[in-house]
Formats: C-alpha cells, sequence, structure tokens
C-alpha cells in the first residue's frame, strides 16, 4: 500500500466536520486522515449518517490531491518538452480543474460584469431621469404657450356681438327688460354700439390695455346702458312730476292776476270823492 508523508486538511473539512456530533467527529477524521495518507477509503460501517455525507463532500479533494501526488512523484510531465500532456495526470481531472477555474473565473467576471453594468444603468437612469425632467419642463413651456396662444384675444365679428347679445336678453329676462323694451323701440342698440366704439379704439379699453375678453365686457356694457335707462326713466318721470306743479303755480298766478284786474275795474267805476269837492 502507497502511503504519504502528508496532505492537504481544508478548512471546509473541518467547518463541516464541526457540523457532526462530537461521537461522531473522530471516526470522520480518521476516516480523512487514513484515505489521505494511505489512499484506503473508510467502510460503510466506520461512519454515521452525517459522517457519510462529509465523506462524500471531502472525498473528490482528497483524489485530486492524491494523483497530483502520484504525478509528481513519477517524476512530472515525461513529455514536457515534446509539448505532450501528461500521460500520468487524467485529462478528466483537467477538466474538472479547468471547469473549476473557470466557473471561479466567471463568477467573478460575472461580478465585476453585473458591478459595472449596475454602475452604468444607474448612470443611464439619472442621465434618463433628468431627460424627462427636460422633457416636462419642455411639456410645461408647450402647454403655457399653447394656453397662451388660446387665450389670445381675436376681434369679434358683429355677428357674433348681437348673436350674443340676444342670447344674454333671453337669459336674463328681468335684469334686461328695459334694454329689451329699448331694443324694441329702436331706443338703443348696445350689440352695435359697442362694437362701432371698440372697432374704432382697436379693441383697446380705457385704461389704455388691450381687450382680453370681449363678452365680459359686452355683459358690462348691456349692464351700463341698462342703469343709463333706468336713470332716463325715472328722470322722466321727475321731469313730468315738475310740469305739473308749474302748471298749477301758473293757473294760480293767472287767478290772482285776474283777481287784481277785476279789483282795478271795481275801483275805477266808484267816483272819487276830493276835499271840499274841489279837484286839485
Amino acid at each position: 500500500m502507497e502511503t504519504r508523508e502528508g496532505f492537504i486538511f481544508y478548512k471546509s473539512f473541518f467547518d463541516a466536520i464541526e457540523l457532526a456530533q462530537e461521537s461522531e467527529q473522530l471516526p470522520i477524521y480518521r476516516c480523512l486522515v487514513k484515505y489521505g495518507l494511505t489512499g484506503q477509503e473508510p467502510d460503510d460501517k466506520e461512519l454515521s449518517a452525517m459522517g457519510k455525507v462529509i465523506w462524500n463532500m471531502a472525498k473528490p479533494q482528497l483524489e485530486k490531491n492524491w494523483r497530483k501526488y502520484q504525478a509528481g512523484y513519477k517524476g512530472g510531465n515525461p513529455n514536457f518538452g515534446k509539448g505532450k500532456p501528461n500521460p500520468y495526470y487524467n485529462q478528466q481531472d483537467n477538466q474538472q480543474d479547468n471547469q473549476q477555474d473557470n466557473q471561479q473565473d466567471n463568477q467573478q467576471d460575472n461580478q465585476q460584469d453585473n458591478q459595472q453594468d449596475n454602475q452604468q444603468d444607474n448612470h443611464l437612469n439619472k442621465d434618463k431621469d433628468k431627460d424627462k425632467d427636460k422633457d416636462k419642463d419642455k411639456d410645461k413651456n408647450n402647454i403655457e404657450s399653447v394656453e397662451r396662444k388660446r387665450q389670445a384675444f381675436s376681434p369679434p365679428t358683429s355677428t357674433e356681438v348681437y348673436t350674443f347679445q340676444k342670447d344674454f336678453v333671453l337669459n336674463n329676462p328681468e335684469l334686461c327688460a328695459p334694454i329689451k323694451n329699448a331694443i324694441g323701440n329702436n331706443d338703443i342698440d348696445s350689440a352695435a354700439n359697442f362694437y362701432d366704439y371698440y372697432t374704432c379704439t382697436g379693441w383697446v379699453l380705457s385704461n389704455g390695455r388691450k381687450m382680453k375678453d370681449w363678452r365680459a365686457a359686452l355683459r358690462k356694457w348691456i349692464r351700463n346702458d341698462i342703469e343709463r335707462l333706468k336713470i332716463k326713466e325715472r328722470g322722466t318721470l321727475t321731469s313730468r312730476g315738475n310740469t305739473s306743479s308749474k302748471e298749477s303755480r301758473a293757473n294760480d298766478a293767472a287767478n290772482i292776476i285776474a283777481k287784481l284786474a277785476l279789483q282795478e275795474k271795481e275801483s275805477a267805476a266808484v267816483p272819487i270823492e276830493y276835499p271840499y269837492n274841489n279837484p286839485v
């Protein structure tokens, strides 16, 4: 039986054995040491269920170390100078080693790639967020500009002004009763006066500012016309009352004058008596 002076005992073996019970640890240690030094595998009876699990975990690495030891003991690769593979070294071991190395390299590469990708994604996301904010600002500016354009004043036509006045009078019958009567009697035409006045001023208000809402201005114009009509109507009634009082006063004055004339006539008919019947 071939033996060797030592073998590599890995920390992973120790950590696994520590998980077993104390009564199971010694047999496991003995089996690993015996195989590492002599290559002799343990019997199934020597190990418990936990021991078999740990043995199956450690056996591939111990076998690999044994093959390396045998290859080195035989002088290494005799075909090294010829550029050929080592006949003492199993190709499966090479494949396993390569697979493990590749797996480790791939894991490291994947971790590095993932970190770099995450960093790039974070930068891209930040850039996207900035672009989104810029796009939002642009959209807000566009919306504001569109709203400004919508709110921009455009002068109405005479038909629009007349139609709006007609609807306003119909929808507010009590308020617009004076203006309705005035329109019917051809005393006033708010729509025509409003349109002609602001067409002459270039749709500029009395304060020098451009008109923004001609409908609101027309409503105010109609209300002002209503107030003027009410004042005019009150003034007409007052003037009528004053006329009646003047007539009464004139009649009173005429009566007084008539009485005075009558008194003068009566006084002329009576002879005047002078003193001593001698006229002066």
